[in-house]
């Protein structure tokens, strides 16, 4: 009687296909360098380097950035407008050191640009009162414009948890957790933010018509977040893959928008009508 062979095939483990934060051991994750104390002795970064969480960018990063400036800046500007998914990647991974700290380098980018762009531009208060008193819902447009213009900076910031969350549903399989993928989405806005300074400063130096430069930098916006995408996901998704969730993504972030000014425009209706139709109480 032959015996019977049975196979046996066992699940094997999902490799990680971005690997975002690999144990370290007594290894720097900046340089590589073995390491036996608290920093490293070729590099100077600290040993106690984490992967990214809430708690973490609460406490610790969050805190640092408001009341530190480092130096690094220059180099971060360079990574951030030519490789910000390759830097982003290499930030998770404990590639620390030498970084300016990313929401300082946001914060300062975006009050740049926006000053930038107060230069030879109309007056924010001219733009509100050209509105037509006499039309609907002028007091309403006034105020949320108004609104829009005194905060665009905080808007434009306030748009990286949003787009975060959309990545981390799109781009799943990378294994980012929800605080990685917001430092992928503010490395490439301030990639995007350093060329709209750049062409800003292009503008004011030579005589180049305001509509051409602005739709010259709509296209560019919109291919550069591709380009850092392509970047950061690339080990775990195709180009074709990257591309086709991107524009899902801009379709379901330019849905989410309106869904957004639909309900705020709903609640004014309800607590504050006199805003839309002068005279309703």
């Amino acid at each position: 009687m032959k015996p019977v062979r049975v196979k046996v095939k066992l699940p094997r483990k999902k490799p990680d296909p971005v690997a975002p934060f690999p144990g370290h051991g007594h290894v720097c994750l900046n340089c590589g360098q073995e390491v036996s104390n608290n920093f490293c002795s070729v590099c100077g970064q600290s040993t106690a380097t984490h992967r990214l969480s809430i708690k973490h960018f609460v406490l610790h990063d969050l805190v640092h950035s408001i009341w530190h400036v480092d130096r690094g800046i220059f180099f971060t500007l360079k990574e951030v407008l030519i490789s910000p998914g390759y830097a982003a990647l290499e930030y998770i991974r404990g590639k620390r050191a030498g970084r300016f700290p990313i929401l300082t380098l946001l914060l300062l980018l975006a009050g740049l640009f926006f000053w930038l762009r107060t230069i030879g531009a109309p007056n924010e208060a001219a733009i509100v009162t050209k509105i037509d008193v006499n039309s609907s819902g002028a007091e309403f447009a006034r105020q949320f414009l108004s609104f829009i213009l005194h905060n665009k900076k905080w808007i434009l910031l306030g748009l990286i948890p949003v787009g975060s969350l959309s990545t981390l549903i799109a781009f799943r399989r990378t294994r980012l957790n929800y605080t990685e993928h917001v430092l992928v989405n503010s490395y490439i806005l301030a990639g995007l933010l350093v060329f709209l300074v750049i062409t800003k400063l292009v503008m004011l130096a030579l005589p180049v018509a305001a509509e051409t430069i602005d739709a010259f930098r709509a296209g560019i916006g919109f291919l550069f977040y591709l380009f850092g995408y392509w970047q950061a996901y690339h080990a775990a998704y195709s180009l074709r893959a990257v591309i086709w969730r991107y524009m899902l993504l801009f379709m379901l972030n330019t849905l989410f928008l309106i869904v957004v000014l639909f309900l705020v425009a709903v609640v004014i209706s309800v607590f504050r009508p006199d805003l839309i139709r002068p005279g309703v109480h």
